[in-house]
């Protein structure tokens, strides 16, 4: 590839720069993000009679996602910095760790229906908070969870007249 188009696919003195990865996740949600927006686009309606159409959230999101992934490509083209060899203990735990993602992804599909949107949502977005980051203290998980579960509820309830599972909660 040529330096002036990819720098950060270069070699720096015989070390990987650690916006390879980056820049590399960057390219391929970008392009993910321009397929489907335009697909969502196109073939569906953005806005319907009485409100948002079919297409208008997917192609929000993929307009959410392809900025994002120029910020990602952007700053991965910026850093300089070389990388470090991985932990031996992240490698050890990384099936752990993805099958328990797995796990949480499952629970969250069957306990859906029955506890509500809310309270599921809090759970599984606090351990994924908690994955990313695993020196958080697990209140700010939950604080995460929460605030991610009941901003989506209160979006799609109110906002967008999309009814969403309340299971136990009188909402």
């Amino acid at each position: 590839m040529p330096p002036l188009i990819f720098p950060a696919f270069l070699h720096m003195e015989g070390e990987m720069v650690v916006a390879n990865r980056d820049v590399r996740l960057g390219i391929i949600l970008l392009i993910f993000g321009v397929i489907v927006g335009a697909v969502s686009f196109t073939k569906y309606k953005l806005m319907a009679e009485y409100g948002p159409g079919p297409g208008f959230l997917p192609f929000v999101l993929c307009t959410l996602l392809v900025i994002m992934a120029l910020i990602l490509i952007i700053q991965a083209r910026k850093n300089t910095k070389t990388s470090e060899p991985e932990k031996e203990d992240l490698i050890l735990y990384r099936p752990i760790r993805v099958l328990s993602c797995l796990g949480v992804l499952l629970l969250t599909a069957y306990f859906f229906e029955t506890l509500g949107f809310v309270i599921v949502i809090c759970f599984s977005a606090a351990f994924f908070a908690k994955m990313v980051k695993l020196d958080y203290p697990l209140y700010k998980c939950f604080l995460v969870g929460f605030i991610t579960a009941v901003s989506i509820y209160f979006t799609f309830s109110y906002m967008l007249n999309i009814n969403l599972p309340k299971g136990v909660l009188p909402l």
